[in-house]
């Protein structure tokens, strides 16, 4: 139905853009069912669809494109594929956001890699986020309180 969209939307001349390509990743993500195993690999598959048609359209991924993909990691609980695509991210020069550090964190600790998590919250309060992080405080610190993770530093 999304692409038949898509493709209807091209034919009369309206050009997609980021947006249009972040709602449609966000349809195939969200409404997944992530178990078993190969429907995550199904919901994969086509999330990496849209991002290679992006990239054949010239239009580059965002910050809500990727946080897209890494809340569906964190929801399967793939720590290696979280940490892949936020350094995929990052390479690309984009800055992930509290909501996109919340849902690799939530991941890494779900995953009993709280080691990994802390990293991540120390990383956050290096590249600026710690003010962010403050003001959001009572979310991300309830999303987290069961871990016992060590408070970060700068």
């Amino acid at each position: 139905m999304a692409e038949r969209f898509l493709r209807d939307m091209i034919e009369r001349g309206i050009e997609p853009n980021v947006v249009t390509y972040n709602v449609f990743l966000d349809g195939i993500c969200r409404r997944a069912s992530l178990h078993p195993e190969d429907r995550f690999e199904r919901t994969i598959r086509n999330a990496d669809k849209v991002f290679d048609e992006m990239s054949s359209r010239g239009i580059e991924p965002d910050v809500t494109s990727f946080s897209i993909v890494l809340h569906v990691y964190s929801r399967a609980h793939k720590p290696e594929l979280s940490l892949d695509k936020l350094k995929q991210m990052r390479d690309r020069g984009i800055c992930p956001t509290v909501a996109t550090y919340t849902s690799v964190v939530k991941c890494l600790c779900s995953c009993g890699r709280l080691e990994d998590a802390e990293e991540l919250l120390a990383e956050m309060a290096r590249t600026g986020l710690k003010k962010k992080l403050d003001e959001e405080s009572i979310t991300f610190g309830s999303e987290f309180q069961n871990y016992h993770l060590k408070p970060y530093r700068r």
